[in-house]
C-alpha cells in the first residue's frame, strides 16, 4: 500500500511539470515530507486539470452518513469496482496525485523499517487516483481522493508486496479524459523496476506530526533515527 508521501519541489517546478496556470502562486502550494491520510494534500482533477485542488486523502464516498474510520486512502486496483466506496469514483472521477517520492515499511524479523522510493532521478511523477464529493451535515462540499494500487514489480517487492499505479509522463493526461471502465482499467499497471531507486530513511516518519527535510534523509540502519 502507499500510506505516505512527498511532494518537495518548489512550486515553478510543479507548474512547469504538469502544465498549470500561471496564475498558481506560490503562497497557495507548500512542499511536504510526511503526507498522511486525512490531511489535504494537492491532486489535480479531471474538472479542473490547470490548476491543483486540495482534497482530504482517504475517499469518503457521496453516500457516506458520517466520515468512517475505515482505510480508503488505497484502492486496490484487483477490486476497485467491487467495492461501493470506489466504483463511482473509479467510473467517473479520476485525478492525478502529484509526489516527487512515497515512503514503505519493510518487515524484517519484528521490526518495519521505513525506505523513501523515487524515481531515478528524483523527479516529478504521477499517481492515479480517484475522487468523490461528500456534503458535510453543515451542508459544506468535501472532496476526497484514494490512491490506487497494484502488485509492487520485482525491484520494489523487497520491500513492499503493493506500489501505488505511477502513470507513464506521456499517459498522465489520457488518464483524466473520460473512458469506458475496460480503458481505465487498462492503465491499471506496475511501472518497471528500472524507473526507480529507495534507501532507508528514519522511522520519525511514522509520526504525522514529523513533517521536515530531515525525514528524505538517508540514513545508516542503527543510527539516529532508526529502529534499531
Amino acid at each position: 500500500m502507499c500510506g505516505r508521501y512527498t511532494l518537495t519541489k518548489p512550486a515553478q517546478e510543479v507548474k512547469k511539470r504538469f502544465h498549470l496556470i500561471p496564475e498558481m502562486e506560490a503562497s497557495s502550494y507548500n512542499p511536504f515530507y510526511n503526507g498522511a491520510p486525512t490531511q489535504l494534500l494537492p491532486v489535480i482533477s479531471n474538472t479542473d486539470s490547470s490548476s491543483l485542488s486540495y482534497f482530504r486523502w482517504g475517499i469518503i464516498p457521496s453516500w457516506a452518513k458520517e466520515i468512517g474510520t475505515a482505510s480508503t486512502f488505497n484502492a486496490r486496483s484487483e477490486s476497485v469496482l467491487e467495492k461501493a466506496s470506489f466504483e463511482k469514483a473509479f467510473e467517473q472521477h479520476p485525478c492525478l496525485v502529484i509526489a516527487d517520492g512515497y515512503y514503505e515499511w519493510q518487515t524484517q524479523g519484528k521490526n518495519k523499517l521505513p525506505f523513501r522510493i523515487t524515481l531515478n532521478r528524483g523527479e516529478l511523477f504521477a499517481m492515479a487516483g480517484i475522487w468523490d464529493k461528500w456534503i458535510t451535515p453543515q451542508g459544506e462540499d468535501l472532496y476526497s481522493f484514494s490512491v490506487l494500487t497494484v502488485p509492487a514489480n520485482s525491484k520494489l517487492s523487497s520491500i513492499h508486496e503493493r506500489m501505488p499505479v505511477i502513470l507513464p509522463v506521456e499517459r498522465e493526461g489520457d488518464w483524466l479524459e473520460e473512458m469506458s471502465v475496460e480503458e481505465r482499467k487498462a492503465f491499471l499497471q506496475s511501472a518497471p523496476s528500472e524507473w526507480f531507486d529507495y534507501y532507508p530513511v528514519s522511522s520519525k516518519v511514522g509520526n504525522v506530526r514529523n513533517n521536515d527535510v530531515s525525514l528524505i534523509q538517508p540514513i545508516q540502519r542503527g543510527t539516529q533515527g532508526s529502529l534499531f
